[in-house]
């Protein structure tokens, strides 16, 4: 991936910020994204551990999220628990976390969107691809790109 790609890290710490500081916006959170929203690896990681958490209808908070992350042996990779206390300083308003996931959503659609693009542009120019499959791809593009 591109360190150009679009993202804004700072919509995604808001978003996992405002979970830490009050888990009942996670339903609404969870219906606009899942964890592959996430352009950071480590961002994604952490929505994970949230998601399992409440999966299991334990709280979610520091503790019960740095325990799902050692039990995955991924506390180090997301930044341990200093990098977890640190997301709620950057959560301007709890009351603001759909429109900061709307951001996460919205710019992991363009990622998706210029990767198919990028994948039907390399088949439209490789001469082993046929006509046929050259349609197939851009098909399948719009489909994902729409869905």
């Amino acid at each position: 991936m591109s360190s150009t790609e679009s993202h804004d890290e700072a919509a995604e710490k808001a978003v996992l910020g405002s979970v830490l500081l009050d888990a009942s916006c996670l339903p609404e959170v969870r219906a606009l994204i899942a964890a592959a929203a996430f352009y950071s690896p480590p961002h994604a990681e952490v929505f994970a551990a949230f998601c399992a958490v409440a999966d299991r209808a334990d709280p979610i908070d520091i503790v019960t999220v740095c325990a799902e992350l050692r039990a995955r042996k991924r506390l180090n990779a997301v930044g341990g628990l200093q990098y977890l206390g640190e997301l709620t300083d950057w959560t301007p308003s709890i009351a603001n976390v759909c429109a900061h996931a709307r951001i996460v959503r919205d710019l992991a659609l363009v990622r998706t969107a210029a990767r198919a693009i990028e994948a039907a542009h390399t088949a439209i120019n490789d001469p082993i691809y046929s006509l046929a499959e050259i349609r197939e791809i851009l098909i399948n593009t719009l489909k994902e790109i729409t869905s």
